[in-house]
């Protein structure tokens, strides 16, 4: 039988981890993973930003948005690789193959 446990991290990557009594190895992976992948995206957080999220005005300039901000995409990211919406999670590959996909 398969157990999941959330648990609080300190790591500045999350706010909770989830792992199964059973297949630790594998989860604990993919917990690392998505620190990576969340690392990355923290160190390019001003290129996001002020070079991604950005619109055109009237007078054809390109415009930081007040909509879209790096804070939200990131939040997005996370809850979408680990706790999915309908079901349906973003997909960041797998810890247990030699590859990684």
């Amino acid at each position: 039988m398969m157990r999941s446990v959330a648990v609080t991290c300190t790591a500045i990557m999350c706010s909770h981890l989830v792992y199964s009594v059973e297949g630790d190895e594998l989860t604990i992976e993919r917990a690392l993973s998505m620190n990576k992948i969340m690392a990355s995206l923290d160190a390019a957080k001003n290129r996001i930003d002020n070079d991604l999220f950005l619109y055109q005005t009237p007078a054809f300039q390109w415009i930081q948005s007040n909509v879209y901000r790096y804070k939200d995409f990131r939040e997005s990211i996370y809850v979408m690789a680990t706790e999915g919406i309908a079901g349906k999670k973003f997909y960041i590959g797998d810890s247990d193959v030699e590859n990684g996909h």
